[in-house]
């Protein structure tokens, strides 16, 4: 019974982040595109979608979903920036072996303080 609802628990952490994940990839676009607005259009960025199963292997082999009390806060903050630093790089590789150049680096970076942000908080 413990082990079905750590499961459970582990699948809607992990839904969660990936939700965020999300989240934090189209409000990094907005915000670019209103300083900016000289990004293609956000469909142009599906092929980004990609990164999504990735990005959920990254956090699912991290220690980020132990419980608490078996992690400390600074262990936390350490693997939610390795996991997004991976993922990342991950994105940059995809980006550079198929030859993505419309895709804008900067939303890239972006993306990635604001889902450590997400993640974190």
């Amino acid at each position: 019974m413990f082990q079905r609802r750590n499961r459970i628990s582990f699948v809607l952490h992990l839904g969660g982040d990936l939700v965020l994940t999300g989240l934090a990839f189209v409000l990094s676009y907005r915000a670019i595109e209103i300083f900016y607005r000289e990004l293609n259009p956000l469909d142009h960025y599906s092929a980004l979608l990609i990164i999504l199963p990735v990005w959920a292997l990254i956090l699912s082999r991290s220690r980020i979903y132990q419980p608490l009390r078996f992690i400390s806060s600074l262990d936390l903050f350490l693997e939610i920036g390795r996991s997004v630093l991976i993922g990342t790089l991950a994105i940059f590789a995809y980006l550079f072996l198929f030859k993505k150049i419309e895709v804008s680096r900067l939303l890239v970076l972006l993306f990635s303080l604001a889902d450590f942000l997400a993640l974190f908080g």
